[in-house]
């Protein structure tokens, strides 16, 4: 929210983490908003993010909360 709100950014394909990573934010970035899918949070990921923010899915979808948690780690996983 704050990178959304200070930059003006907001998309759904990943560019907003990609050009944080590149060219703001030189610590470890966590990304989330809208992650209903592991080909998302993936995407997530290659763009430069570290960390996974979840918090609705944790409730709505605790399956998706487990395939992310498997295929990146659950300490990659943050709620």
């Amino acid at each position: 929210y704050f990178f959304q709100a200070e930059y003006g950014i907001r998309c759904r394909d990943g560019t907003a983490v990609q050009t944080c990573a590149l060219q703001i934010c030189f610590v470890p970035l966590a990304a989330g908003g809208w992650i209903d899918s592991v080909e998302y949070g993936t995407e997530l990921i290659k763009n430069g993010a570290d960390k996974l923010v979840i918090n609705t899915i944790a409730y709505t979808a605790p399956e998706l909360v487990t395939k992310l948690s498997i295929k990146f780690g659950a300490q990659c996983i943050v709620g």
